[in-house]
C-alpha cells in the first residue's frame, strides 16, 4: 500500500500500460516462457514429489526398525536386574509376554561372549552359525549398541521364513557376579514387505534395500527391472537423479536407514509425468493467450471508474496501518467500493473496541491465572499442619501446640496478603520463617536452618509463596534419613534478584536435574505443585528472563535459586500493586 500511494502514477493508469504491456509480451514470448520455466517446474516438482515419497518410505521404515531397537532396549533393561541363573523362568516369562504385544518378534536368544547358548524361547536352539555371526557383527560394530542381521531365510527347527535379525549387547548378572554377552532376537520380515506394498511409486516403480557392503538384502519385485535396479544402486552411495530404466524414466533416490547403516533405494515411474507437459502445451498456450486478452481487456474498462476510490481507500488503509484507528472513510462511486469502505470502517470500529477489551481481558487473566497457581501451595500444607497439631495435643505438648497454631497463623495471614500478589522481601521471609518453624516442631531434630539475606533487598517487593515450595521440596526430598542444614540466601545483582535454598544430604544425579527440569517447563507429565508451581508463575508475571536452575553436589549438598528480573515497581518506594 506504502509504495502505490507514494507513486505519482494513477491505479488506472498502471492498469492500463500493464496490461498492454502484458499483451505485447504474452504473444511474442508465451510460448519460449512455458516452455523454459513451466517445463522445467514440472521436472523440479516430480523430482521434488519423488524425494517426499522416499523420505516417507525411509521414515516408514525407520519407525519401524525403531520399535524394533526399543524392543531390545525394553529386554535389556529388564534382564539387567535379574540373575540369568536364578530367574530363568521370569525371564522365559518376560519373553513370552514380549512376543504376545509385539507379534513379529519370533525368536529370543542370549548368548554368553564365548558364543554358548544360555537362554532361548525357541527349542532346539544351538550354539553355531547363530552365534558366530552375532559375535562376528558384534566385535566388528563395537560403537553400536544395536546391530542388524538381515533379512535373511531361516531354515532351523521346523521354520522356512524370511527374518529380520537384530543383536546387541547384553549386560546380566549371573549366580549374583556381573556379566555379558547378546542379546539375539528374530522378527517376522513380513512387516518390511508390507511397508513396501503401501508405497506408491507409479508403473514398475519399486524399492531395494543393501547393507553397508552393498549386498542386495530385498527388493520389492522380482522381475526383468531387479538388476539394472541394482546396478545404478550400487555405484552411488546416496542422493536423487533421473534415470533411463529399460525405456522409461525413473527417478532414483538413495537414503540412509537410521541404526542400520543400510541404504534404501526407491525408484519412481516419472514417464507418464514427464509426457504429459508436452501433450498439454498447446492447449494450455492457447488458454493463456486468451485468458491474458480478456484480462487486459476488461481491466482497461474497470480501471477508470474503480481507480479514483480505490486509491481513496488505500490512503486510508496506509494511515491505519500506521497506527489511526480514529477517524472513518467516506467514498463515493460503485456500490461494491462504497460498501468496502463501510464494511473497513466497521471493522475499525470492532477493532478499536477489540483492542480496548483485550487488554482488559489480558490484565484479568494474569491476575486470575496468578491467583490459582497460588492457591495450589497451600491446601495440603494445611492438613498436614493441623495433623500435627492434633498429635502434639495428644502427647499433651501444649507449647508446641501454642507455638505451631501462632506460626500457622501468621503463615496464612502473610498467604493471604489481602489480596495483594507481591509483598515485600521481608515479610516473604517471615512467611518462610514460620513454615520452617511447623516444620521443626513436626519433625523434631530432622534439620536446622539458618538465612543469608542482602539487607538492601528487605524493602524490595517480590511475587508472594515462591520460597515455602522450594523449603517444602529440600526437607522432603533433599535431606535423606540423617538430620541436615537448610540454608536460604538471597543477594542482588544489576538487573536481577536472587534467591537459593540449599540443603545437604545425597544430593541428585545430572540425570534427575534434567528430568525434574523437563517436568517444572511442562516438557513432561509430573505431579506436585512446588517447582513447577513456583516456575509457571514467575513466568506468567515477570517473562522468559525468569527462571529457575537446580545444581547439586553428590554426597554433599543441592541447591535450587531463584532468578527474578527486577521491575521499577517492585524497588523501595514503588506504590504499584499488581
Amino acid at each position: 500500500m506504502r509504495a502505490i500511494s507514494k507513486s505519482r502514477t494513477s491505479i488506472r493508469q498502471k492498469i492500463f500500460f500493464s496490461s498492454l504491456l502484458l499483451i505485447i509480451t504474452a504473444l511474442l514470448l508465451s510460448a519460449t516462457i512455458y516452455i523454459v520455466f513451466f517445463a522445467g517446474t514440472s521436472r523440479r516438482l516430480v523430482q521434488q514429489l519423488a524425494r517426499e515419497i522416499n523420505k516417507q518410505i525411509v521414515f516408514n521404515y525407520e519407525q519401524y526398525l525403531g520399535s524394533v531397537v526399543e524392543t531390545g532396549n525394553f529386554l535389556q533393561d529388564a534382564i539387567i536386574s535379574l540373575d540369568i541363573a536364578e530367574d530363568r523362568e521370569q525371564i522365559i516369562e518376560l519373553f513370552v509376554r514380549n512376543s504376545e504385544i509385539k507379534r513379529d518378534l519370533v525368536t529370543k536368544v542370549i548368548f554368553d561372549a564365548s558364543g554358548e547358548v544360555i537362554l532361548s524361547d525357541s527349542p532346539g536352539i544351538q550354539s553355531g552359525e547363530l552365534s558366530r555371526r552375532a559375535l562376528g557383527r558384534a566385535a566388528a560394530n563395537p560403537e553400536l549398541n544395536h546391530f542388524f542381521i538381515g533379512p535373511s531365510i531361516n531354515r532351523r527347527v521346523s521354520r522356512n521364513s524370511e527374518v529380520l535379525i537384530v543383536a546387541r549387547s547384553l549386560d546380566f548378572f549371573r549366580e549374583d557376579a556381573a556379566d555379558g554377552g547378546i542379546l539375539y532376537l528374530e522378527f517376522d520380515s513380513s512387516a518390511i514387505t508390507t511397508l513396501s506394498r503401501n508405497t506408491n511409486l507409479g508403473d514398475a516403480g519399486h524399492l531395494l534395500i543393501l547393507d553397508d557392503g552393498n549386498n542386495l538384502m530385498y527388493q520389492s519385485v522380482n522381475d526383468r527391472y531387479s538388476a539394472e535396479s541394482y546396478r545404478i544402486a550400487a555405484e552411488r552411495f546416496i542422493g536423487g537423479f533421473p534415470v533411463r530404466l529399460l525405456d522409461q524414466n525413473m527417478y532414483v533416490n538413495i537414503n540412509t536407514l537410521a541404526n542400520t547403516r543400510w541404504r534404501l533405494v526407491t525408484i519412481n515411474n516419472i514417464d507418464e509425468v514427464t509426457q504429459t507437459p508436452l501433450q498439454i502445451s498447446a492447449v494450455v498456450l492457447v488458454v493463456f493467450i486468451i485468458s491474458l486478452l480478456l484480462t487486459a481487456l476488461a481491466a482497461g474498462l474497470v480501471s477508470f471508474r474503480i481507480s479514483r476510490p480505490i486509491n481513496l481507500l488505500i490512503n486510508y488503509m496506509e494511515r491505519v496501518e500506521e497506527g489511526e484507528f480514529f477517524e472513518t472513510i467516506s467514498v463515493e462511486g460503485q456500490k461494491e467500493i462504497v460498501a468496502l469502505a463501510d464494511s473497513f470502517n466497521h471493522m475499525i470500529t470492532r477493532i478499536r473496541g477489540l483492542m480496548t477489551r483485550l487488554v482488559e481481558q489480558q490484565r484479568d487473566k494474569r491476575k486470575t491465572e496468578l491467583r490459582a497457581l497460588q492457591n495450589q501451595i497451600n491446601p495440603h500444607f494445611l492438613y498436614n499442619t493441623l495433623d500435627s497439631i492434633v498429635w502434639l495435643a495428644e502427647h499433651k505438648r501444649e507449647q508446641d501446640v501454642i507455638t505451631t497454631v501462632v506460626a500457622l497463623a501468621k503463615f496464612f495471614r502473610i498467604s493471604i496478603s489481602r489480596g495483594a500478589n507481591f509483598i515485600p522481601v521481608e515479610t516473604e521471609l517471615e512467611h518462610a520463617l514460620n513454615y520452617l518453624t511447623i516444620q521443626q516442631i513436626r519433625y523434631v531434630e530432622r534439620f536446622s536452618h539458618r538465612f543469608e539475606i542482602d539487607p538492601e533487598m528487605m524493602r524490595y517487593r517480590v511475587m508472594k509463596l515462591i520460597l515455602q515450595p522450594l523449603l517444602e521440596n529440600a526437607i522432603h526430598h533433599g535431606l535423606g534419613d540423617e538430620p541436615g542444614d537448610i540454608v536460604l540466601r538471597g543477594w542482588l545483582g544489576e538487573s536481577m534478584m536472587y534467591f537459593s535454598v540449599s540443603n545437604s544430604g545425597y544430593g541428585i544425579t545430572e540425570a534427575k536435574i534434567r528430568e525434574i527440569d523437563e517436568k517444572m517447563r511442562g516438557k513432561e507429565d509430573g505431579h506436585g505443585v512446588g517447582l513447577r508451581n513456583v516456575f509457571q508463575r514467575l513466568r506468567l508475571y515477570y517473562g522468559e528472563e525468569a527462571d529457575i536452575r537446580i545444581s547439586s553436589i553428590p554426597d554433599e549438598e543441592t541447591t535450587v535459586t531463584l532468578e527474578i528480573p527486577l521491575r521499577p515497581e517492585d524497588r523501595p518506594g514503588s506504590e504499584v500493586d499488581e
